[in-house]
């Protein structure tokens, strides 16, 4: 995900859970905005609900908590993730909500590393 002066660009895949590869990209006036649209391309609707973070620790290690509510499909679902960065901290929490959202009996969205 990048962007400037308001503007992201993120792209992305998209692995169905028959094994079809989805290239996709978008952007927006932020970087969560940019990933519904690139989600979108791939028939995936993606709403952001509410959004919420917060530190969990202090100092120049201190992580990041991201909580998410949104609405998949039409499925409303919460998203968490953690990290140091926020920006990962909320593509965490984006990606748990996501799985959520699609789990139809094993369709998910791979986890993060």
């Amino acid at each position: 995900m990048g962007g400037s002066r308001g503007h992201h660009r993120v792209a992305a895949t998209v692995v169905t859970a028959g094994g079809s590869v989805i290239p996709v990209s978008g952007s927006g006036n932020g970087p969560m905005s940019a990933l519904t649209v690139a989600l979108g391309k791939a028939g995936i609707r993606f709403d952001i609900l509410d959004y919420s973070e917060h530190a969990v620790s202090e100092g120049a290690v201190a992580v990041a908590a991201c909580y998410l509510r949104s609405r998949v499909d039409g499925r409303e679902v919460w998203g968490v993730g953690m990290d140091t960065s926020v920006l990962t901290a909320m593509v965490r929490a984006a990606v748990s909500a996501l799985n959520q959202g699609l789990d139809r009996g094993g369709e998910r969205v791979p986890d993060l590393a």
